[in-house]
């Protein structure tokens, strides 16, 4: 069960396995920008998650197995949820071309981790991204409750017990049915977020002054890779202000995105 707390969300796809350097590099960034050493657990089975209180000792045993595929983070318990993610280490392989990239992701409640901390700890993340892995592209993002920037920020869908989940065509559930596997992220990117990352593959094919004359903004070019924003601070990536505040740039990146109907640009002049 995830806070029903309006929450922030990061995520970064790379291409194939992420080094331990990165890795450990993004696990204490999170740790320390948020102060969650004391607080958080950690569990390190590939399928049935057992949790037990974070320490060192574990993420190194998990870094030299080969054999563990990702390390996730909880603070709060599994049924109530406050701050969630996961740094995958290794693809699992048996189904490449279906197998979703290597995705780091984290999502935290904002009452008790604030969008300004947020924001500085997941630049950060874009930042060791860009700078030591083969990156391919990410995002930060608002989002109404703390289960929808989990949904967003890993495409798995989270139904609780008893519930008949609202699904229409407007509805961010149904708006997500519509999105590309995210497999497809190894040749798109999702969309235009808040805070946006374009790993060098997609940076290389746009034109940075057009991404600034488009409305981007604190443009950080690192290793081939670009970070920028496309408002001055988080928002929900299909709020009706943050549609009207990102026509240009979703115009411009449209190409490369994975082409959700509820991004276009121009659907509005769509029957």
């Amino acid at each position: 069960m995830f806070a029903p707390v309006r929450s922030s969300g990061c995520f970064v796809y790379f291409e194939g396995q992420l080094p331990d350097i990165p890795a450990c590099q993004l696990l204490d960034t999170l740790v320390a920008g948020l102060d969650i050493a004391d607080v958080a657990s950690i569990s390190t089975r590939n399928r049935f998650l057992s949790w037990s209180k974070l320490r060192q000792k574990k993420v190194d045993a998990a870094l030299d197995d080969s054999t563990t595929l990702s390390i996730s983070l909880l603070v709060g318990t599994p049924q109530d949820v406050r701050l969630g993610g996961a740094i995958t280490l290794r693809l699992d392989g048996k189904f490449p071309e279906l197998e979703s990239p290597a995705l780091a992701w984290v999502g935290a409640e904002s009452q008790r981790w604030p969008a300004t901390v947020f924001v500085r700890v997941a630049r950060d993340w874009l930042r060791i991204a860009a700078e030591h892995g083969k990156v391919l592209s990410g995002g930060v993002l608002a989002a109404a409750d703390l289960r929808d920037v989990v949904v967003e920020t890993t495409q798995v869908f989270h139904t609780y017990a008893g519930e008949e989940p609202d699904t229409s065509p407007r509805s961010f559930r149904g708006k997500m049915q519509r999105e590309k596997p995210a497999s497809e992220a190894r040749e798109r990117i999702r969309r235009v977020y808040p805070i946006t990352l374009l790993g060098p593959k997609f940076a290389s094919q746009i034109n940075a002054s057009k991404l600034a004359a488009a409305g981007a903004r604190n443009l950080e070019h690192i290793n081939g890779s670009i970070i920028f924003d496309a408002t001055p601070d988080l928002r929900e990536a299909w709020s009706r202000e943050y549609l009207a505040e990102t026509v240009e740039l979703r115009r411009l990146l449209w190409p490369l995105t994975f082409q959700n109907p509820a991004d276009d640009p121009d659907r509005k002049g769509r029957r």
